[in-house]
């Protein structure tokens, strides 16, 4: 909405100007030609969420396209902008190897993130619950559904009534395969720095990402994961 509320083009030139302040942006949008020309000074970082172009296509319902998304995330580089990539939620779909080997192709050869965060497909426990009146078994969404299983361990909150899982996804085994395979692919065309988004430290070890130096897309330089990890939490990033 910013030709409407012009509220980037007041905040990316304040932001500009501080001397330890960023503004973060992520965005499905190709919205960027009115702040092209902006006074940024490099205190700006836009994150654009991406995904395969029959993901998108199909469940990313008044979104841009992939290609309109590629196109803006190129201009704003361009222009200077510091730019980094979430691609989220990975799908897989039949055929989806070859499907997203072909994303990170597109991805890489026409614009260079600094950084890139991934996830897999996941649900909020209630949400995840409701699934079957959500979506019929006609659906295409439906397929993924059945199979998904609590990521971490339920726990009692302070107030809770019962121990709460959180988010509902495929198997450890099964996102662990996802990410290796998105992984790989990023490494024939980069070495920036991956992230895995609300994901649990045993697939982080899985994978032999360092929990110590966590780079998601959302974080302006690294954060380390591995005393929470010690401390007993469950997820990173």
């Amino acid at each position: 909405m910013e030709h409407l509320t012009r509220a980037a083009r007041e905040f990316i030139p304040w932001f500009g100007q501080m001397q330890d302040a960023y503004l973060f942006m992520l965005t499905k949008s190709d919205n960027v030609d009115d702040i092209l020309n902006l006074a940024h000074n490099g205190h700006k970082i836009i994150a654009w969420s991406m995904n395969n172009a029959t993901i998108s296509q199909k469940f990313e319902i008044g979104a841009p396209s992939f290609e309109r998304r590629i196109i803006a995330a190129r201009k704003v580089q361009e222009a200077g902008y510091r730019l980094r990539i979430r691609l989220d939620p990975i799908v897989p779909f039949s055929g989806w190897e070859e499907q997203y080997a072909r994303t990170m192709d597109e991805i890489f050869k026409r614009i260079s993130p600094e950084t890139v965060t991934l996830g897999t497909l996941r649900f909020e426990e209630g949400f995840y619950r409701m699934r079957n009146a959500l979506f019929s078994k006609g659906t295409e969404a439906a397929q993924y559904l059945d199979d998904m299983e609590p990521m971490f361990p339920p726990k009692l909150f302070p107030g809770a009534k019962r121990p709460k899982s959180g988010k509902y996804s495929f198997t450890e085994e099964k996102r662990s395969e996802i990410f290796n395979f998105v992984i790989k692919e990023i490494r024939k065309y980069s070495n920036c720095p991956i992230a895995l988004c609300k994901e649990s430290a045993s697939v982080w070890n899985r994978l032999g990402l360092p929990l110590s130096e966590c780079r998601c897309v959302c974080q302006l330089d690294s954060v380390d994961m591995s005393t929470k990890m010690q401390s007993g939490a469950d997820f990173a990033s």
